[in-house]
C-alpha cells in the first residue's frame, strides 16, 4: 500500500465505494496490480480509513507464530488471514511463511539497523544450531497438512 499517498488511497476507495467503479478499471486507471488494489480496498472497507494512519508496525514473535499457524493449519487463504489480522500488505504473511520455512520452522526476529563495530567482521548465522522440539513437531504437522492437501486436490480433480 505504499505506492499511493493517503489522499490518493481515499480517492480510489471513494470511487470504488460511491461511484461503483470496478477494481479492474481502477487498476488500469492508476496503473497498479489488481490483487494489491483489491487487498487495499478490502482492508479499508473492513477497518475504515483510519487504517491508513497507522505507522510502521513491528510484530512480536508470538504474533507471527499465531499468524503462521492460522495460515498453515486453517482453512482460510493467506489473503483472508492477512485481512483478519489487519496486515497492511498482501505479501507480509507470505514473506513470514517463506522465512519460517527457510529458518528451519523457527520464527526469528531480525535485528534492525547497522551491526555494532565489533560484530561487523564476525559472521553471525541465524537459525543454525539446535532445533526447538516444538519446531520439529510443527514441521511434521505442516508436512502432514501439505500431504493431505495434495491428496484432496488429486481426488477433487477426478
Amino acid at each position: 500500500m505504499s505506492k499511493f499517498n493517503k489522499e490518493q488511497k481515499i480517492e480510489i476507495y471513494r470511487k470504488w465505494k460511491d461511484e461503483k467503479i470496478s477494481i479492474s478499471q481502477l487498476s488500469k486507471t492508476y496503473k497498479t496490480n489488481v490483487a494489491n488494489l483489491d487487498y487495499m480496498l478490502r482492508l479499508i472497507d473492513m477497518y475504515g480509513i483510519n487504517v491508513l494512519d497507522r505507522p510502521y508496525q513491528v510484530y512480536s514473535k508470538e504474533f507471527k507464530e499465531q499468524a503462521i499457524e492460522q495460515a498453515i493449519f486453517g482453512t482460510k487463504s493467506y489473503v483472508q488471514v492477512s485481512l483478519e489480522l489487519g496486515l497492511k500488505s498482501i505479501g507480509t504473511l507470505s514473506i513470514w511463511l517463506r522465512e519460517y520455512k527457510e529458518n528451519g520452522y523457527n520464527v526469528i526476529i531480525k535485528q534492525k539497523g547497522r551491526p555494532a563495530r565489533d560484530q561487523r567482521d564476525s559472521k553471525i548465522t541465524q537459525g543454525i544450531g539446535e532445533r526447538d522440539p516444538k519446531a520439529e513437531r510443527r514441521k511434521l504437522a505442516i508436512a502432514y497438512c501439505e500431504r493431505i492437501r495434495k491428496k484432496t486436490e488429486g481426488l477433487g480433480s477426478r
